[in-house]
This record gives structure tokens, sequence and C-alpha cells, in this order.
């Protein structure tokens, strides 16, 4: 089976997500739909891992986040968020630093960053200042990943 990142590669469009831990599996079904209804590739950190044990138990808490390879994971994760052509943020009300932190790096790395944003925060002040588009729902992000795309495509 090819993998997400490889078919990135061919030129197909591709999103990293971030989201809370505790919210992976509800986010890995949508993921999954999602890219049959829109075409897009999304790139999972805690899914789409190019075989490191490590990284694979911590994503499925068999190590806890606190012994696992810090700069391993933070490196790992900013490659795939460098090579997307753009980020999705889930903002649900769990906790999740590394999302916040990439948000940050999306920022930085001037990639389209769009929020998803459940818990009735979509107008923090942050959030604003770094998402290009903040939606409150996953189906209205899944149209702009459509155009996003046939945009995209256009241009290449």
């Amino acid at each position: 089976m090819t993998s997400r990142i490889t078919m990135a590669k061919k030129g197909k469009v591709s999103f990293y997500i971030a989201h809370p831990r505790p919210s992976k599996d509800k986010v890995r079904q949508w993921q999954l739909d999602c890219e049959i209804r829109t075409g897009v590739i999304l790139i999972n950190p805690f899914f789409d891992m190019w075989g490191n044990e490590e990284i694979h138990e911590n994503a499925t808490g068999k190590v806890t986040r606190y012994e696992a390879d810090a700069a391993m994971i933070v490196n790992r994760d900013l490659k795939l968020l460098s090579k997307s052509d753009g980020v999705i943020i889930l903002i649900d009300g769990n906790l999740s630093y590394g999302s916040i932190q990439e948000m940050v790096y999306a920022k930085l790395f001037k990639k389209p960053l769009f929020l998803v944003v459940t818990n009735g925060e979509e107008n923090h002040p942050w959030f604003r200042y770094h998402a290009d588009k903040i939606f409150t729902n996953f189906k209205d992000l899944e149209i702009e990943l459509v155009k996003f795309s046939n945009n995209a495509e256009r241009q290449r």
C-alpha cells in the first residue's frame, strides 16, 4: 500500500493534521472518510509514521509522551508539517500542547493554516492571528479543502 507521504510527494495536495491525543480515534475516522470525499491527502502524525517503534508506542499510549525521545518526535512532526501544502488543527477543548506549537510553526513556515474549533473559542485572538481560515465544523473545512486542492492543481 502506498503511504500518504509517498502520495503527497507524487503531487497530491497534502495537509498535516494536528489534534489532541484524546481525539485521535475520532479524527482518524474523519481523516479516512475526508480523503475519499476530497481527494486531499491528510498526514496524521499519530498514525502516518515511517516505522519508528517508539513513536508508534507513544501514539498508542504504550509509552508516555514524557518517556519518548522528544527531539525525534518534534523533528519528525516538523518535517512532515514543512513538506505539507497546509496545516489543519483541531481545537476541541482537549488539551494539546503540541497542536498549539504546530499552529505557530505553520505560521512561521508560511503554510496555509485551517483551524477547526468546536469548543466555542473560534474568535480567540491567537486563533484569528495565526489561522488563514477558522471553521466550526468539518463539513465546511472539507468544502475549503476541495477549493484549495482545485486551485493548487491548476497552478501546478
